[in-house]
C-alpha cells in the first residue's frame, strides 16, 4: 500500500481537493495492480459529483503530483475498463 508519509499529505489537503474539484470520493489503491507502476507511486481513485473534464481530471493528477511528490496514478470510477476498476475497488480504501 501507499507510503504512510504520503497518505497522511493526502488527507491534509483532502478538504481542498473535494471543494476544488467537486469530488464524491477518494480513496488510495496499490498501483501494483497496474503493469507500468514503479515503487515510488500511489494510486489513487476518484468519483466527482459531476462528470469532469478531460482537462479537469488532467488539472487534478498535475495537482496530486506536485501536492504529493509522488508520481500519482488517478483512476476516475466511470472512465476505466470495468476489470481494472474491479480490481482497483477491491483494494481500495477511502480517505
Amino acid at each position: 500500500m501507499a507510503d504512510p508519509a504520503t497518505v497522511r499529505k493526502l488527507k491534509k489537503i483532502k478538504p481542498d481537493l473535494v471543494r476544488r474539484y467537486r469530488l464524491s470520493r477518494l480513496a488510495v489503491f496499490d498501483p501494483a495492480t497496474l503493469p507500468e507502476a514503479g515503487p515510488a507511486s500511489i494510486g489513487i481513485l476518484v468519483d466527482f459529483e459531476e462528470t469532469p473534464s478531460l482537462f479537469d481530471v488532467s488539472k487534478l493528477q498535475n495537482d496530486l503530483n506536485d501536492q504529493l511528490e509522488v508520481k500519482v496514478y488517478l483512476a476516475v470510477k466511470g472512465m476505466i475498463q470495468p476489470h481494472w476498476e474491479d480490481a482497483m475497488e477491491d483494494q481500495a480504501v477511502d480517505i
